[in-house]
């Protein structure tokens, strides 16, 4: 058994034990989402968000999802709603940039990097190369 189905399946028995284990939820729906199973991974940040809407990193995580399967809208919604809930998460802005860029709304997508590199945050090189690339800009 590889090590991300064995993870999975601990995190399934962990929720077994414990249907109200947000965190539980979260972990697994990242192995599923770094597996291209978006389905799964949004079904349990669903979850995750049930248990705490609060929780930015399920809302970003499920947009992320989102936009595996180019449902860019919720993605993005869920972006914005990370952001409402934690404006100074750059996590929140650097996500919905990724997704703002690969929608091809390159304004918009250089918005949200200047925000969070207004918030301190150091945004990946290699994609503010391709986002220069792709816009035709420099910043």
């Amino acid at each position: 058994m590889d090590q991300k189905r064995r993870a999975i399946s601990d995190y399934s028995k962990a929720i077994e034990l414990n249907p109200g284990n947000a965190d539980a939820y979260m972990s697994r729906g990242l192995i599923y989402g770094s597996r291209d199973q978006y389905d799964k991974a949004i079904a349990d940040f669903n979850k995750a968000i049930e248990i705490n809407p609060r929780d930015d990193l399920a809302h970003i995580s499920r947009g992320l999802s989102y936009a595996g399967k180019e449902q860019y809208d919720k993605a993005i919604a869920d972006c914005n709603k990370a952001a409402e809930i934690s404006p100074r998460h750059t996590k929140a802005y650097t996500s919905r940039a990724l997704v703002y860029y690969t929608k091809g709304d390159f304004d918009k997508a250089w918005e949200d990097v200047h925000l969070a590199q207004s918030l301190g945050t150091r945004v990946d090189p290699e994609f503010l190369e391709d986002l220069r690339e792709e816009s035709g800009r420099q910043r």
